[in-house]
């Protein structure tokens, strides 16, 4: 047998050894403690890197498991724990759910086992968690009269941000309007990493929303009337439908006004026909002559059909295109999804420290995020490059220089530096991003007319 081997098979005796201290464990969420645990030694392993980790591991007690396990329970429920795993890497929380292995973020995921890479965790309310909160809605409305509002539903919409909403069906007593919920409010970074208080938590304040709602019902019908006046003229001069009027109480159950959002049938953000979204505020100043509906509904139109002219599907930036070409499969097939969705994530295996990409749409162009944990971060024309020291005068010449030509990423990246600064541990560097053209069915770029350069 080889080395590498009778490593892994050291290692799968661990697992086993793990699961017969710990199986009959559960983080909170439904998640064994023994998955998490080995979960959380892997990483250990990748993270400290020593040369006899496996070693090391494998010889591990059982009193020093049963202890990891418990560690590992109370950091993933407890603010500002942290402690150290047997290899080295630092654990530590800083909010409920919230954990970092070293650098890097690693939640729990409700009705998953193990831990998993917050950048590999759906935003949106689903699994357990979204059963147990509407679970709780239920029995916390019983005998309510709110309770004719029924239960929400998952709902997603892209404007400036991702909206991962949920939604009640429209209600006849409120003029059609739909009580909205953004899923995000359980102060965990991601719903299913939510704890069952956090849910039970979230719950009550939702049905703090429905009552609110069910008292205000005949304010909040006379106010759609005025709001779906303004938004169906607006929806009838540009060729666009009003699909529903929602109202998010959580900021205004003590407010007499009423905003109101608009979703919209028209152009999106991805120059698709879609949800457009808009926020009308309760002021007596917004009138049908005043009102400017979003660009989804008045420019957009003339800019998609500007861009099927020229045969193109919408504008990606200069950074976004760079990192497409370092997605396993290539570009072509990250372009694929984005043909039929607003974003899409991929990880770049880079050795020691996985890179996580988001390509999506914002206004028709195509943008990235990018996440390397303690090494590389990309986001609004910022990259922040850790590890990666230069001395004061190199810095103030790199103005015009590309950024592969002062620093080896996971990817090529030709963007010109417009000026550097000071990053503890690095450098900081904003770049010149421009636009180009996209054809996602073929996968070709291009300078075009209005371009960007």
């Amino acid at each position: 047998m080889v080395l590498e081997d009778r490593e892994q098979a050291s290692l799968a005796h661990l697992k086993e050894r793990i699961q017969k201290i710990s199986g009959h464990l559960d983080m909170g969420n439904g998640t064994s403690v023994a998955n998490a645990l080995s979960t959380a030694l892997d990483l250990d392993l990748r993270i400290g890197a020593p040369e006899d980790g496996e070693t090391v591991l494998n010889a591990l007690p059982d009193a020093e498991i049963d202890d990891l396990a418990g560690k590992l329970v109370r950091v993933y429920g407890t603010k500002n724990m942290e402690f150290t795993l047997p290899l080295g890497t630092m654990v530590a929380s800083s909010a409920i759910g919230d954990v970092r292995f070293g650098h890097e973020r690693w939640l729990l995921d409700a009705g998953r086992p193990g831990l998993h890479a917050m950048a590999n965790i759906r935003r949106d309310a689903h699994g357990p968690n979204f059963d147990l909160l509407r679970s709780h809605i239920t029995r916390l409305t019983r005998n309510l009269p709110c309770g004719r509002l029924g239960l929400p539903l998952p709902a997603f919409i892209v404007g400036v941000s991702e909206r991962h909403l949920l939604h009640f069906s429209p209600c006849d007593e409120a003029g059609g309007v739909v009580l909205e919920r953004w899923a995000n409010c359980t102060d965990a970074p991601r719903f299913t990493a939510a704890s069952p208080t956090q849910i039970l938590e979230f719950a009550e304040s939702i049905v703090a929303d429905m009552k609110t709602f069910w008292e205000r019902r005949e304010a909040i019908a006379a106010r759609a009337r005025k709001v779906r006046a303004l938004a169906d003229a607006a929806a009838a001069e540009h060729g666009a439908e009003v699909l529903l009027l929602a109202v998010d109480l959580s900021d205004q159950r003590d407010s007499e006004r009423v905003d109101m959002y608009v979703h919209y049938l028209a152009i999106d953000e991805a120059m698709r026909v879609g949800s457009v979204l808009d926020l009308l505020p309760d002021r007596d100043d917004i009138t049908a002559a005043s009102y400017e509906p979003p660009s989804g509904v008045s420019h957009r139109p003339f800019e998609r059909a500007k861009l099927h002219r020229l045969g193109a599907d919408g504008r990606i930036d200069d950074m976004a295109a760079a990192v497409a070409a370092a997605a396993p499969g290539g570009a072509k097939a990250v372009f694929a999804k984005l043909a039929i969705a607003y974003e899409s994530t991929f990880e770049v295996s880079t050795g020691n420290t996985p890179m996580f990409v988001a390509l999506f749409w914002r206004d028709g162009t195509i943008k990235a995020d990018i996440s390397m944990a303690g090494k590389v971060e990309w986001y609004r024309e910022r990259l922040e490059i850790l590890g990666h020291l230069l001395p004061e005068t190199v810095r103030e010449s790199l103005r015009g220089r590309t950024v592969d030509s002062i620093a080896a990423l996971p990817f090529y990246c030709a963007c010109k530096i417009e000026r550097a600064g000071d990053l503890v541990g690095g450098i900081r560097l904003d770049l010149e991003i421009g636009t180009r053209l996209v054809d996602l069915s073929t996968g070709r770029i291009w300078d075009g007319p209005a371009s960007g350069h």
